[in-house]
């Protein structure tokens, strides 16, 4: 499980929370992990088509969450690449993770071929932001990468609440 896997690899000083809650708008949203350290928040989610963290949801909880960092990542990679998703968000994130975890999970999530030993690997995993894993970014010192989302979500939060007062005829 990627909260494991990441819980093992932090540097001292770095807390992992695990489901977070977060209130929004448009409700109560859990963000199954989050890493905190020398105050950023940093929230983990698992994104798929009719999973919970689509983009708007995700804008929501960056903003009313004051996370920094919102990783979106496909359930298909947490469920069949949990080294590549750690090795993508400790590539992302380096100061969270130490040293030699970073170089142990860039060599779990490398590609591996039938009957390959680790001195068959390269030694080094692409660069973060080039990987195979599908996990999407959004900063929120970027808001180039939230704000039409979050935008959106309020909308449709707008248009599913009730008029304050009605009109009279």
């Amino acid at each position: 499980m990627l909260s494991e896997s990441l819980s093992r690899a932090v540097a001292p000083g770095v807390r992992v929370l695990r489901r977070t809650v977060v209130e929004t708008p448009a409700g109560r949203s859990h963000v199954p992990l989050v890493l905190e350290s020398a105050g950023r928040r940093i929230a983990v989610l698992p994104d798929d088509a009719a999973g919970p963290a689509s983009a708007e949801d995700a804008a929501m909880i960056l903003v009313f969450g004051v996370f920094d960092v919102v990783y979106r990542v496909r359930r298909r990679a947490l469920l069949g690449d949990v080294p590549g998703v750690a090795a993508e968000i400790a590539g992302q994130e380096p100061t969270l993770f130490d040293d030699e975890s970073r170089r142990a999970m860039r060599l779990c999530a490398l590609p591996r071929k039938a009957g390959a030993t680790a001195s068959d690997r390269p030694p080094v995993r692409p660069a973060a932001g080039s990987s195979m894993v599908d996990v999407r970014v959004m900063r929120l010192k970027c808001p180039t990468e939230w704000a039409d989302a979050f935008e959106m979500a309020m909308r449709s939060v707008e248009a599913t609440r009730a008029p304050l007062f009605a009109r009279s005829a």
